[in-house]
């Protein structure tokens, strides 16, 4: 598998792919059904870009490089779209380096409000399973009261018994909607937790993007990066 970031020389410049062009574009979306995995490594930048195997003299190397503490390691076109935040949602701990105190504190405070989000989504997931069942005893209970009533009206001459089936299957059904009304409002709070934490996730971004969105001010970057 290939390092972050690959890249392969073509003259004097360097190919290699961005968010944008992985996430937001047809090409991108092409490369991400073929492939399944590892977009931004050499056979992504082949085929995203269409060219030849290595065969061809003008493309033929390729490369990567995985250390960031200095952007030496890194061509100058590579670094530009490092520091203009185009590579958008990737983040491994590698590139932690790249970011100052000050970056490292805005990034873990942007980061709570992504965490509230996943422990709101967990409540909802919760509170759905619930709810779903609560609607499955639901279903069931309101089947044995229609089998009960219709036992109850096929044997009239056996009312008494039949009755009493049907007052227990009743109850049951009552028990259930009572479980399924109160499944049902704890999934209501549980979703109206997920629009709060979303509305931060708006603020704070998903946790790669906010990386990137950190680490393109200068000021959040260690000295070799600024």
């Amino acid at each position: 598998m290939c390092e972050f970031i690959s890249w392969i020389p073509k003259g004097k410049t360097n190919l290699f792919l961005t968010y944008h062009q992985v996430f937001e574009t047809d090409k991108g979306q092409q490369l991400r059904d073929k492939l399944k995995g590892d977009w931004y490594g050499h056979a992504g930048i082949r085929f995203f870009y269409d060219l030849s195997q290595p065969d061809d003299e003008n493309v033929r190397k390729e490369k990567d490089c995985a250390d960031f503490s200095t952007p030496d390691n890194f061509p100058k076109d590579i670094v530009k779209a490092i520091k203009n935040n185009e590579m958008g949602g990737y983040l491994k701990d590698n590139l932690f380096i790249m970011l100052s105190e000050q970056g490292i504190n805005e990034y873990s405070t942007k980061c709570l409000a992504y965490a509230d989000l996943n422990k709101a989504y967990a409540g909802w997931n919760k509170a759905r399973a619930d709810l779903n069942k609560a609607d499955a005893d639901w279903n069931k209970a309101d089947a044995d009261w229609n089998k009960a009533r219709a036992g109850w009206n096929k044997a009239d001459a056996d009312l008494d018994k039949a009755d009493a089936d049907l007052d227990k299957a009743y109850a049951g059904w009552n028990k259930a909607y009572a479980g399924w009304n109160k499944a049902r409002a704890d999934w209501n709070k549980a979703d109206a937790d997920l629009d709060k934490a979303d509305a931060d996730l708006d603020k704070a971004d998903a946790l790669g993007k906010i990386f990137w969105k950190v680490f393109s001010n200068p000021l959040n970057r260690i000295e070799v990066w600024q």
